[in-house]
C-alpha cells in the first residue's frame, strides 16, 4: 500500500464491483469515502444490504467488527458465486468447481453430438 492511500484492485461487471483491500482501517475509510463520492457524483446509491465482505475464518472478531463499523457491510462466508463462478478464501477445493466442470462437460457432449 502506498502512503497516500490504498492501491485499489477490483473486478467489475455491470453494476457489480468486487474490491480487494487490507483490513487497515485507514484504507477502508478511503475506499468508503471514494464510494460515497461515487454515490454523490452518479446519483446512484450503494445498497448496503446487498453489500458484503469476505475474510478468512481465522480472523479475530475485533477485525470483523471494525470492518462492519467502517463499511456498514455484513460478513459473508465463502464460497460465494459471482457470475457463475465460485469465489472463496483458502485452499483450492474441487467441490467448489464440480458444478462448473459438470456444466462445461455437458456442453462439450452436446457439441460433440451435434457435429
Amino acid at each position: 500500500m502506498k502512503q497516500k492511500g490504498p492501491q485499489i484492485n477490483h473486478l467489475s461487471f455491470a453494476d457489480d464491483v468486487i474490491i480487494f483491500t487490507s483490513t487497515d482501517r485507514h484504507s477502508m475509510k478511503i475506499i468508503m469515502n471514494t464510494l460515497k463520492e461515487y454515490e454523490h457524483t452518479s446519483d446512484q446509491l450503494i445498497n448496503k444490504e446487498k453489500s458484503h465482505f469476505m475474510i478468512p475464518s481465522n480472523t479475530s472478531q475485533n477485525i470483523i467488527d471494525s470492518i462492519q463499523e467502517v463499511t456498514g457491510f455484513s460478513k459473508k462466508d465463502s464460497p460465494i458465486t459471482y457470475l457463475g463462478c465460485p469465489l472463496y478464501i483458502g485452499r483450492q477445493r474441487i467441490i467448489y468447481y464440480s458444478h462448473l466442470v459438470e456444466k462445461v462437460s455437458k456442453r462439450f457432449m452436446v457439441a460433440r453430438k451435434n457435429s
